[in-house]
């Protein structure tokens, strides 16, 4: 099964260069430059456990037009959706917003960021996920 990803970055440069990284790596790809416009099923239409993992990654802007990244994610929760790997993005990080990442586990990108950098947390969650595949007998 494919790993599903999110990007939400307002600048279309970095929105691409993000998907074309997660595309190269197999995962299913979805970008909008505006969070409001990414579809979001309610409780209702959700039919199985898995339906609730709504993204296995959602790596995002912090400042967008018409909401930010944080309250994206907070949409989510309130949904009950889930996200196993978030990343935060900004070149403007605020001390507030940087300890608001990090208290929720977030992964902080500082732009411009090194793309061996974002290589790596992938490769993290790439191992993660092949190591539950093993535990669960599905390799």
């Amino acid at each position: 099964m494919k790993l599903r990803a999110c990007v939400l970055d307002d600048n279309k440069a970095i929105r691409t260069l993000v998907s074309i990284i997660l595309e190269m790596r197999g995962y299913e790809v979805e970008s909008y430059e505006d969070p409001t416009k990414c579809p979001l099923p309610t409780r209702k239409q959700r039919q199985t456990k898995r339906d609730r993992l709504l993204f296995d990654v959602v790596i995002s802007d912090i400042n967008m037009p018409n909401m930010d990244g944080f309250e994206f994610l907070e949409k989510l929760k309130q949904r009950g959706l889930r996200v196993e790997n978030i990343a935060m993005m900004s070149g403007y990080w605020v001390p507030y917003m940087r300890k608001e990442a990090e208290k929720s586990g977030y992964r902080i990108f500082q732009k411009p960021f090194d793309v061996s950098e974002m290589e790596r947390w992938l490769d993290e969650i790439n191992n993660r996920q092949t190591n539950r595949r093993q535990l669960s007998g599905a390799a």
